[in-house]
């Protein structure tokens, strides 16, 4: 599926100005950006939330202002969290040095 870039917008194209088409795929990469960010803010959270409850005997973080979560859900936040992170950055790395070899 192809969209339209350019001036005009409506339906109609502006006389006079060029539009080109723009493959739907190059939505991408912030889909990669906004998932490292959700990932590293449930991982950094879940992490804070663990080791503070676990060797400090109190909540770090954010979460805890809200309600109280068990210390498992804690650890399941960092678990998913912090890999869901490092492949969303390593995903975008990759595509930004495919760009830059095309």
């Amino acid at each position: 599926m192809l969209h339209l870039s350019g001036e005009g917008g409506r339906g109609g194209s502006t006389p006079g100005r060029m539009t080109r088409a723009v493959p739907a795929a190059d939505a991408g990469p912030m889909k990669n950006e906004l998932l490292a960010i959700i990932g590293w803010v449930v991982g950094i959270q879940g992490a804070l939330g663990f080791i503070g409850r676990t060797w400090f005997d109190r909540d770090w973080g954010l979460l805890h202002l809200w309600f109280t979560p068990p210390s498992a859900l804690y650890l399941a936040m960092a678990l998913v969290g912090i890999p869901l992170g490092v492949a969303a950055d390593l995903a975008r790395k990759k595509q930004k040095a495919a760009r830059y070899r095309a």
